[in-house]
């Protein structure tokens, strides 16, 4: 398909129309079909049809939709990590909490009392709920590829 133009001459001053048109072949004469009147265009519009139809003849090109584009299921990330470095670098919190092996020689946390602070204080921010939800929104993040953890042990009774 292409974009032509036919000028027009009416009363000294020159008009200028468009219409879209695909080439084909009779025998061996090439012929354009008008495939649809588009009237007076300024140039700008005219650039971007061309430039539109100029994209489409690719063969690398296909039609998206937004709906083609939106995503369904995604983690949170980059809200994560943005708190994280908050916690850890601006306000340097985690020197507050201490580290599993300080709090009891006896006894392995799988997660550090800090973590589930961080990770409590992170949920309430950025999705508030009930306490128990926060094991559900926890699966829908990076929290444990972020802190550095082991998601699993992540659960309502820590």
């Amino acid at each position: 398909m292409q974009l032509l133009s036919q000028s027009r001459k009416k009363n000294g001053k020159t008009y200028t129309y468009y219409s879209l048109a695909k080439s084909y072949r009779e025998g061996k004469k090439s012929k354009k079909e008008i495939i649809c009147y588009l009237g007076s265009l300024t140039p700008l519009q005219a650039r971007q049809i061309r430039n539109a139809l100029k994209i489409t003849q690719t063969p690398d090109t296909f039609v998206a939709t937004f709906d083609d584009l939106r995503f369904v299921d995604h983690w949170h990330y980059l809200d994560v990590a943005f708190l994280n470095h908050l916690w850890d670098a601006e306000w340097d919190l985690s020197k507050l909490f201490p580290l599993p092996d300080e709090t009891s020689k006896t006894r392995k946390k799988e997660i550090s009392t800090g973590d589930i602070a961080k990770i409590l204080t992170f949920y309430r921010c950025l999705d508030p709920g009930s306490y128990l939800s926060a094991v559900d929104w926890f699966n829908t993040t990076a929290c444990d590829l972020i802190l550095g953890i082991d998601g699993t042990h992540f659960n309502e009774s820590r």
